[in-house]
């Protein structure tokens, strides 16, 4: 059953929030988080969305914001990803 398969692997790799509060602020990699295939799935979901569904997110000047130029999708929009809701 895959939702068992996921509350194992869930179960395996502990909560993120504990990590994100004591890294104050820096940036963390997660290694291997996702099983290969769950990242190979959710992979081909993302090259598969349509180019509406991307948002650019740029800041250039702004002394309020890092300047920075990137597209991104709203999991919540992405609902063959909400089993991953929980987990983000």
């Amino acid at each position: 059953d895959d939702g068992e398969r996921t509350k194992r692997w869930l179960a395996s790799r502990g909560a993120l929030e504990e990590p994100l509060l004591e890294a104050n602020g820096q940036i963390l990699r997660f290694r291997d988080y996702l099983p290969l295939e769950m990242a190979d799935n959710v992979l081909a979901i993302l090259q598969s969305l349509p180019e509406e569904a991307w948002q650019l997110s740029h800041h250039q000047n702004d002394k309020g914001a890092a300047s920075h130029r990137f597209w991104s999708a709203d999991v919540m929009d992405i609902p063959e990803l909400s089993p991953l809701r929980s987990v983000f």
